[in-house]
């Protein structure tokens, strides 16, 4: 009994030791773990740190490129809206020649069209234009009638010519004092296309009167019938603030010394257009008195005082 409690004792001692050595292998093994995991954690808190910076300097590097990228978007963007105001204004230039070529078109065709079709008016319309630039050019030098004169005679001229024609006229009045000649070529061009405008104008309507004879004489038929139209028109108007006797009576023995003195179209307007008839009886008998027998109307020389100026002859 002693012997197997012996026996016992020695091996458990050799299991306690057994097991100590075990414990001691596990402690050292735990140990050199624990070191490993140590060593691990500063490995892994290096690279942790090491991870922060790269982080840190990629946050870094990312904003200076959202910086560099802003920078740039913005000058693109500047650039491209620049260029687009550029398009669009070469657009709308684009658009606007575009516009004036297709006017330009339409105006060529409507010329082409005015041309083959209608050639008559066209050169009614260069005629004009030609008109205008000749007063024009007598508003300049109010001497080239000289020049002018016969053009303007043989054509029709609108109303608005008699501005022109009489700013030339004063003009040459005022500053040319001896050209007689002149002035006179502007008188017989007022007489035959504004004779109306001209006996109304204060500043014109004596000068012409003066010369009622010689424009009469200078006049063709249907020159001397608008001029008598446009003298009865005048004569007629309530507002005409003349001596209308006067100038009727001019204008009738002016008309007596012409080859137009027995013209029954000129006998027919002073009737039909002038407005009291007793004007025209009273120039009339003004001009009989003062020895002139308007043929125009029938009057003739009394038969006695023909028979007396053959005698005094």
């Amino acid at each position: 009994m002693v012997i197997n409690d012996s026996l016992w004792i020695v091996a458990t001692d050799k299991q306690v030791c057994d097991l100590g050595c075990i414990v001691d292998s596990l402690q050292f093994q735990l140990n050199i773990v624990q070191e490993k995991n140590d060593m691990l954690l500063d490995i892994i808190g290096q690279s942790n740190g090491s991870i922060a910076n790269q982080l840190s300097i990629l946050n870094i590097i990312l904003a200076v490129i959202a910086l560099a990228v802003a920078v740039v978007g913005g000058i693109v963007s500047f650039y491209i809206r620049k260029k687009k105001n550029e398009v669009d204004k070469m657009l709308k230039m684009v658009e606007e020649k575009k516009k004036t070529l297709d006017e330009i078109a339409a105006t060529t065709k409507e010329l082409d069209n005015q041309i083959k079709n209608n050639i008559k008016d066209l050169y009614k319309k260069l005629r004009k234009e030609e008109t205008n630039t000749l007063l024009d050019r007598l508003i300049v030098e109010p001497q080239d009638i000289s020049n002018l004169l016969d053009l303007l005679l043989a054509r029709d001229l609108e109303d608005g010519g008699f501005i022109k024609i009489r700013e030339a006229y004063l003009k040459l009045e005022a500053e040319f004092q001896e050209h007689i000649e002149e002035k006179d070529s502007y008188l017989l061009l007022l007489f035959q296309h504004y004779c109306y405008q001209s006996v109304k104008d204060d500043r014109i309507r004596p000068k012409l009167v003066e010369v009622f004879a010689r424009n009469c004489q200078c006049a063709f038929k249907r020159d001397i019938i608008k001029s008598t139209i446009d003298l009865c028109k005048t004569l007629t108007e309530e507002t005409s603030t003349f001596n209308k006797e006067d100038v009727l009576t001019a204008y009738l023995i002016a008309l007596n010394s012409s080859q137009h003195k027995n013209l029954k179209e000129l006998k027919n307007i002073f009737v039909q257009n002038i407005i009291p008839q007793t004007l025209l009886q009273h120039a009339i008998e003004r001009c009989t008195n003062d020895g002139v027998y308007l043929s125009l109307f029938g009057i003739t020389k009394p038969v006695n005082e023909e028979i007396a100026n053959k005698k005094n002859e």
